[in-house]
């Protein structure tokens, strides 16, 4: 018979349920333990894993929301996250002959070491890249021939193409990122690949991808370079262009392009091309604004959105876009370089010393052969490559030298802009142009339903997620006017916050976000898109909910999917954010006995097999969970849907991710990015219900802040949800209780740094000699600092 174990407060819980009901027969006390210790939900609350909590703590130290795009910043960290746990199985995989493969893809050593006399090799070989829709149609064809024919020539149980593209993968992923090797390691990565593409098709080069020629469109999905005469589609699965229907590793090859990320801009590649150093352009010590890698990591989460291979570092590489993306970061890094050879900087030397972790050391070994992280800044390397330069166009020349780029004159100065395909299609000015189909539009996110490398549907379930909205910040007025007396009233349109003395309450930020998201008043709609990440297993899943933006609020169900719990416990981290790259807050559900209220988290959670199950196997099963759906002509009604998780978008600066770092420095600076306290006071932190924050009743302000205004006077430090203690604020000594001078029912416990506010339960209250509750029956409220 398996043992049942019982915690130290479960047991105190038992033991006052018993001394209230001796009465009951040993039925009913047995159904009073499983109660006890099965009766809360099968999903819960986790503690934020140290790796990821550092990182969401490294950010808050540096920047706030404001200056930094919070999805870009979530990105990175789960990025970083994934890497990590890649570092646990880094074994390498690779056979001996798929290691003779790669190495003999290499350069030879004299091209690293040599005196620069002209070496005869096949690897060392000049050659020009040009971007993409600059090469003639020959070109294009000999290079998706030769891309599509690695993919079909076997190596051992894989294929040629596989086997180089899982070497941006596992353990490497943190020597090749977020360091100064990022730039000289993918250049030796770009050489591999271009080599291996020669061996089968002698002559040919990567064209590079210039997203900054497609920024421009007002929308960017549009352009011409995701229809099949080049990348190919990049909603869902990828079924034209030269990769149709690819297999990888992780499954069918996916894209959601313009779901998430942004393409270069003209003014961020400016600001790189400012710089001198390479330190200033590139981590540890590059400004965010400033950051090559950071640049680019936009666009690969603007390709692949949600769930499409290229916006995960360890599966981007199986999209072939990949290489092109890259060869257009070394195209800029090379601009880079010559730049700092006409200021009399030898590019070769310049390598940061202050290069972060030991991965990024210069003489470490860079995972090809013998070559060190250093040797990819060898003058060596880039004298194999030639680039031509990106088209320009000018009012006195306005034309690009390609049917796919149009001259845009109305730009200041004048500039190359892509074709979108639409225009492609009316076009018959040019034999050569052809026609491209048009791709539909829906914007539906296409997922892998990939886990620990197996894919299939039947692996995952689905948790429901509530989202809350305001309206978001640029959406200024919809059209539809109250009337006031006969008058128009303009100020404020029906649903507006403003015209009913509201907008005080959800008052808004002007938080930063990505440069394609313009400010159009004219849709009514908007996306959240809600992200679950695999803790203890490799996989991700992403769905958008649709938010009315004309509302003050405005609520949604999602159903996000998660690593079924049948075969152990399944530990994610969800995430949710609006189509800027605004994050959305989490919070939890308080499973305290009792207790119904939801509490600030990080969306780390845990789901288990037990019952009550609170997933769907399938979508299905979450439709007849949240409808009562009718018999004979009865309208159906909603169920009260039992929500583990809820998002709130409030679109204000205030960190999302919380830590105990981050409480204790709340009270010495209460907004993130170092911003000083006022007049030296401690301010309280002050984490609000997501219910009662927002609307109690018919009362629309905080009740948290109206507590605090209203007792400001009162001698005592305000620890929040309602208990003030006598005393000015200070740090707390642990073991030491604190009465709650304005409530029977709490009273304040110092666990090792911080307060924990403990609650009574049921009829309990708190004893005033003993501070703790009669029956000693409490619940946990939150930490506070």
């Amino acid at each position: 018979m398996t043992s049942l174990t019982i915690s130290e407060a479960e047991t105190r819980n038992l033991k006052y349920i018993l001394k209230k009901s001796y009465k009951m027969n040993l039925l009913s006390v047995f159904f009073g333990i499983l109660l006890v210790r099965f009766g809360h939900s099968m999903i819960e609350e986790m503690t934020t894993p140290g790796d990821i909590e550092d990182c969401f703590n490294s950010y808050y130290r540096k920047t706030n929301l404001q200056r930094s795009i919070g999805a870009k910043l979530y990105w990175k960290c789960m990025q970083r996250a994934a890497c990590n746990r890649a570092m646990l199985n880094q074994g390498s995989n690779m056979t001996r002959e798929e290691i003779h493969y790669i190495e003999s893809l290499l350069p030879p050593a004299e091209v690293f070491y040599g005196n620069g006399v002209k070496i005869l090799h096949p690897n060392s070989e000049h050659r020009w890249r040009k971007e993409y829709r600059m090469m003639s149609e020959k070109e294009r064809q000999a290079y998706h021939f030769a891309v599509n024919k690695l993919k079909r020539l076997r190596l051992g149980k894989s294929n040629r193409y596989d086997v180089i593209a899982a070497l941006h993968e596992g353990a490497i992923i943190n020597a090749a990122h977020e360091g100064p090797n990022f730039m000289g390691w993918h250049r030796i990565y770009l050489i591999v690949f271009e080599n291996a593409l020669r061996q089968v098709v002698p002559g040919v080069t990567i064209p590079y991808f210039a997203g900054d020629l497609d920024e421009p469109l007002r929308d960017s999905t549009q352009s011409i370079l995701f229809c099949e005469k080049f990348f190919g589609n990049g909603n869902g699965v990828v079924t034209s262009g030269p990769y149709a229907n690819w297999s990888t590793p992780s499954g069918p090859l996916v894209r959601n392009y313009g779901d998430d990320g942004e393409l270069w801009t003209r003014e961020g590649l400016q600001r790189i091309l400012n710089k001198t150093r390479n330190a200033e352009i590139i981590a540890p010590n590059a400004e965010e604004e400033d950051n090559l890698e950071d640049q680019h990591g936009g666009i690969h989460n603007w390709i692949g959105g949600g769930n499409g291979q290229i916006a995960e570092l360890e599966t981007s590489s199986q999209d072939p876009a990949f290489f092109s993306l890259h060869a257009y970061v070394d195209y800029i890094w090379e601009k880079f370089r010559v730049r700092q050879a006409s200021l009399g900087i030898n590019p070769a030397k310049d390598y940061p010393l202050d290069y972060g972790s030991e991965e990024h050391h210069p003489l470490r070994l860079a995972g090809f052969a013998t070559l060190r992280n250093i040797d990819g800044y060898s003058h060596g390397l880039a004298s194999l490559v030639s680039y031509k330069p990106k088209p320009t166009c000018s009012k006195a020349r306005p034309y690009c030298g390609s049917p796919y780029l149009r001259c845009d004159k109305k730009s200041n100065p004048p500039r190359c802009v892509s074709k979108t395909i639409a225009s492609l299609s009316r076009s018959r000015d040019d034999d050569d142009s052809g026609e491209c189909n048009t791709t539909r539009t829906d914007n539906a996110v296409q997922n892998r339903f990939s886990c620990n490398g197996a894919q299939d549907i039947r692996q995952w379930v689905y948790i429901p997620v509530e989202i809350i909205c305001v309206r978001p910040p640029e959406k200024k007025i919809y059209g539809s006017f109250p009337v006031f007396n006969g008058n128009l009233y303009r100020q404020g349109d029906i649903y507006s916050p403003k015209t009913y003395g509201i907008d005080n309450v959800l008052k808004t930020d002007n938080l930063a976000k990505y440069s394609r998201c313009k400010d159009n008043t004219d849709k009514n709609s908007g996306r959240v898109t809600i992200h679950s990440r695999g803790l203890n297993y490799k996989g991700t899943y992403a769905e958008f909910a649709l938010m009315d933006t004309r509302l003050a609020m405005s609520n949604a169900m999602a159903y996000i999917a998660v690593k079924s719990p049948d075969h152990g416990v399944s530990e994610v981290i969800l995430s949710a954010r609006d189509s800027c790259g605004r994050m959305c807050k989490a919070y939890c559900k308080n499973n305290a006995p009792g207790s119904s209220d939801y509490r600030p988290c990080n969306g780390v959670i845990r789901v288990t097999s037990r019952t009550p199950k609170l997933y769907g196997r399938h979508y299905g099963e979450n439709v007849y969970d949240m409808w009562n759906l009718p018999l004979g002509e009865n309208c159906p009604s909603i169920k009260k849907t039992d929500v583990s998780v809820k998002f709130f978008c409030d679109f204000k600066n205030d960190w999302p991710w919380h830590s105990e770092y981050v409480y204790q420095q709340m009270q010495r600076s209460p907004l993130p990015g170092g911003r000083p306290m006022r007049n030296g006071h401690i301010q309280q932190m002050i984490m609000p219900s997501l219910v009662r924050g927002i609307v109690h009743d018919k009362r629309i302000p905080n009740l948290q802040q109206e507590y605090i205004r209203e007792n400001r006077k009162l001698p005592g430090c305000f620890l929040g949800h309602n208990c003030l203690v006598a005393g000015p604020c200070r740090p707390c000594q642990k073991g030491q209780k604190l009465q709650c001078l304005n409530t029977h029912m709490s009273f304040a416990v110092c666990s090792e740094d911080a307060y924990v506010i403990r609650r009574c339960i049921g009829r309990s209250r708190v004893n005033d000699r003993s501070l703790s509750c009669t029956g000693d029956v409490y619940r946990k409220a939150f930490l506070y600092r």
